[in-house]
């Protein structure tokens, strides 16, 4: 089922990329870790779609694959943050939430900074969110936070 999905990863219709994102990174969550790894990747190829929802999907994707604290989805997810789409960003620092270690301190002003500076309130009101968020957890050790969201750190 994941590899129909797969294959519409590179549909013409944006409803088809966004829904085949979606089922490829639901069903290849509970994969092992090396497929994880590889659909992950096949998932942030899509990272710099033309369609806004296609490019939040790719977020939202990558919080079901990737283990926390992975280098190479908190860069895109970082880069993210600046996308020109509101609901990118937004999806951007809830994706950042999802992935980032406890102690990341660049992430920290990552959100200060889009809660205090991006154009636009309900990015600011989602950094707030986040950033209470981790701060919030700053004080939990960090293997704690990994079986909460269901892996090992």
């Amino acid at each position: 089922m994941a590899s129909a999905a797969e294959a519409r990863l590179d549909a013409p219709a944006p409803s088809v990329r966004r829904a085949a994102l979606h089922c490829t990174a639901k069903l290849s969550a509970p994969g092992t870790p090396e497929r994880r790894l590889a659909m992950l990747h096949k998932v942030m190829d899509r990272a710099s779609d033309s369609d806004v929802d296609v490019r939040a999907a790719v977020l939202q994707g990558m919080t079901q694959l990737a283990e926390v604290g992975d280098k190479a989805a908190l860069a895109m997810t970082q880069r993210a943050l600046e996308d020109k789409s509101p609901s990118v960003r937004r999806q951007a620092l809830q994706t950042l939430e999802q992935l980032v270690v406890v102690a990341d301190n660049r992430a920290l002003r990552l959100v200060a900074n889009a809660a205090s500076q991006d154009k636009d309130m309900t990015v600011r009101r989602v950094a707030e969110e986040v950033n209470t968020a981790l701060k919030s957890r700053q004080h939990q050790p960090s293997s704690l936070w990994g079986l909460f969201r269901g892996r090992s750190a």
